[in-house]
């Protein structure tokens, strides 16, 4: 099962600001005879027209069995702090108390010394922008005075 978010029918998945589709795919085949839960995070950039939710059956389910959907969610996201992680919250299956919390922790790695004054200096998360990363740190930290 594929489920997109498109911006026209018929039309092809949304990217994201790095240009990834908002595309989640389900294995079926691997389904239990139970139910199964999936959830995923869907990203698109804001968009001024509608957007429409996709799904598409790649594969016909085996003889015998049904697809049901139940308790599909879907909610804009908030950014934690400018530049910062994506975050929705969703009660479940039992509604959300006056009384009930959460705690989410956020840990930022800056990959090293220029991330770290790069930011500082220019504001980049601010700004919806990154220093490139690979994985390494790229720039020699000993080159900071």
């Amino acid at each position: 099962m594929r489920v997109s978010i498109v911006n026209r029918l018929g039309g092809e998945p949304v990217v994201d600001k790095q240009g990834a589709p908002a595309v989640v795919r389900v294995d079926l085949d691997d389904a239990a005879d139970t139910h199964f839960r999936v959830t995923d995070f869907l990203r698109t950039i804001k968009y001024a027209n509608q957007l429409y939710l996709r799904i598409n059956l790649t594969n016909p389910p085996a003889a015998g069995k049904s697809i049901y959907i139940d308790d599909l969610m879907m909610k804009a996201s908030a950014a934690l702090y400018a530049g910062g992680p994506l975050v929705v919250a969703y009660s479940g299956r039992r509604y959300v108390r006056e009384d009930d919390s959460w705690t989410i922790s956020v840990a930022n790695d800056y990959a090293g010394e220029w991330a770290t004054y790069m930011e500082r200096v220019f504001a980049l998360a601010a700004n919806e922008l990154r220093m490139p990363t690979t994985g390494t740190t790229l720039v020699n930290d000993s080159l900071i005075g």
